[in-house]
């Protein structure tokens, strides 16, 4: 490939533009071979590294490639290298959430993601396990539904005690869904979520 135009141009990063192909002697072969009258080639390149080379080519008689093609296939080229970069983001934003999911589903404590009025917005299996509700259940309770009478009358302040100290760890008292009480040490942290 380096010998060949596109590999000149995805070696060097320098676009190449032959309005007439028939005025090139050493590529001359090589275009008749594909009829092509004119050509030109521009480099895919983000942030200084060549991704690709973009080349377009007429066999047309008469038609000729000149500075204005070659700026709009540049133009082209600038457009999929970011396509080309957002998609290497977007990936990376899917492995990232794929992960976060497996640590929240494979940990070995319930857990439970709560807005500042104390509405489950989220929970791992083991939260369902634990409480005995199933996932579509325990999502939108008010935690306090699934404290036990004692533990329900302080979540207000503790709220406002995470609101303030940003973490907190303490000992409380969850219900479960048939009514049982059992002892939980909690620990929780204030997070901004998108």
């Amino acid at each position: 490939l380096s010998n060949t135009y596109m590999g000149k141009v995805a070696t060097t990063g320098q676009p190449i533009l032959i309005e007439d192909t028939l005025a090139v002697d050493k590529s001359l072969e090589y275009f008749q071979a594909l009829s092509l009258k004119t050509f030109l080639a521009v480099p895919i390149r983000s942030k200084e590294k060549v991704l690709g080379v973009l080349a377009c080519s007429s066999v047309r008689e008469g038609s000729r490639f000149g500075q204005r093609e070659l700026r709009l296939a540049q133009q082209l080229a600038d457009r999929a290298a970011m396509a080309i970069e957002n998609a290497k983001l977007f990936k990376n934003i899917e492995l990232l959430e794929e992960k976060r999911r497996a640590l929240f589903e494979y940990a070995g404590d319930a857990i439970f993601i709560l807005d500042l009025e104390g509405t489950i917005l989220e929970a791992n299996e083991n939260a369902c396990k634990s409480l005995g509700y199933t996932m579509e259940e325990l999502i939108g309770m008010n935690v306090a539904e699934i404290k036990s009478p004692r533990s329900a009358i302080q979540v207000r302040g503790l709220i406002d005690a995470l609101l303030e100290k940003k973490h907190l760890i303490f000992e409380h008292e969850n219900r479960r869904k048939d009514g049982s009480v059992f002892p939980v040490e909690i620990s929780t942290r204030l997070i901004e979520l998108p």
